[in-house]
């Protein structure tokens, strides 16, 4: 398998022989097992999958047998790893110390004396930064799904704003559309941010009732064959006053922008200081109080990401946001998000749905 290959090229880097995946995202992404119990063992020459009994079929019926060998780990589990590093004669083990739970790693550590855990960071996910042919295809049905839905709520809101419409109830019609037409469930908890809710990035919502002259910022996406989607809209329930306009343009201004800066080999810190130097330069000093991008895929949040002291870099056929937004305290907030595709020549947007001002008013 491929994967198999560029983790077995990345242990050999950091001169790791041998890797224990723990990891739910981790583990379905190398071996193609979707079951919520399992675990995976990377040898120099051989790989095992380990799960109990009520996973057993599933796991043959979704991995290919001749490259990974299934254990059932009903009993035993911990003596059963034991014997295979025994086995092989592995006296160190690399461990993915980001998702292990300190409670099983002491198990882990006491159990399996006399083999050495190295703690190893982010491996996998960096691999899976860098998306393949059929993971972007994957990442664009879950975005066709979501641009649809975002039409039909727009017309939806449009049509029931005498009905004592609220956040709650245009987000249930968001996820209710998304699982109706195909999609298997939403790739995050909805945010439906409505007036001075808008100002809040991460608004919990809730039953607010929209209203004539009302802001309304909708962040959601769908999830298709595991892969996710995000995307985030702001609607003006009437026409928007001077200044929440200019609040808007400001947004999409500094949007298309850093879109057409992204090249591969930059740095995701140069462009992050770049959004924020730009929304300052436009008038809106801390006011853009989020990161401006984040990898998707078969998370919300992947790499690449905007992490301090860390120099990640954008390279060819990354997957990620661009989501510029300005919030104003007690007023209102624009956020306006799409996603692209990185290729040799720069970002390509993936998403289909307007953002141009126009296209995001109601009249009424």
């Amino acid at each position: 398998m491929l994967r198999i290959r560029k983790l077995k090229e990345e242990m050999k880097k950091i001169n790791l022989s041998s890797f224990f995946i723990n990891s739910q995202i981790n583990r379905m992404y190398i071996s193609g097992f979707s079951g919520s119990r399992g675990d995976l063992l990377i040898t120099k020459n051989k790989i095992y999958l380990f799960t109990d009994a009520r996973y057993i079929g599933r796991a043959y019926r979704e991995i290919k047998k001749n490259e990974i060998e299934i254990i059932d780990v009903s009993q035993n589990y911990l003596l059963k790893i034991k014997k295979i590093l025994a086995k092989h004669k592995i006296k160190q083990l690399g461990i993915e110390a980001d998702s292990m739970s300190l409670n099983f790693y002491l198990e882990f550590k006491r159990k399996l004396y006399g083999v050495k855990l190295v703690k190893i960071f982010d491996l996998i996910k960096k691999i899976r930064a860098i998306k393949e042919k059929e993971e972007i295809k994957k990442i664009q049905k879950a975005i066709k799904i979501t641009d649809t839905t975002f039409l039909y709520i727009k017309n939806y809101i449009k049509e029931n704003l005498s009905n004592n419409l609220d956040e709650k109830e245009i987000a249930w019609e968001i996820e209710k559309f998304i699982r109706e037409h195909n999609g298997d469930g939403v790739s995050f908890e909805i945010i439906v941010a409505s007036g001075k809710n808008s100002a809040i990035p991460h608004h919990k919502t809730g039953d607010r009732k929209i209203r004539k002259n009302d802001i309304i910022l909708i962040d959601f996406g769908a999830v298709l064959n595991s892969y996710m989607a995000d995307m985030t809209r702001t609607i003006f329930i009437g026409e928007p006053t001077k200044k929440q306009k200019d609040i808007y343009k400001a947004v999409l201004k500094t949007q298309e922008e850093m879109i057409n800066r992204i090249r591969p080999g930059m740095k995701v810190e140069k462009i992050e200081k770049a959004a924020n130097k730009m929304v300052e330069e436009l008038g809106y000093e801390g006011k853009f109080n989020h990161s401006l991008s984040h990898g998707v895929g078969l998370e919300i949040h992947e790499f690449p990401r905007y992490l301090r002291n860390k120099q990640e870099v954008f390279e060819e056929n990354m997957v990620f946001t661009v989501e510029p937004g300005i919030y104003i305290p007690d007023f209102c907030g624009v956020r306006i998000e799409d996603i692209v595709c990185l290729k040799n020549y720069g970002a390509c947007v993936l998403t289909k749905s307007s953002n141009k001002i126009e296209d995001m008013i109601i009249l009424v």
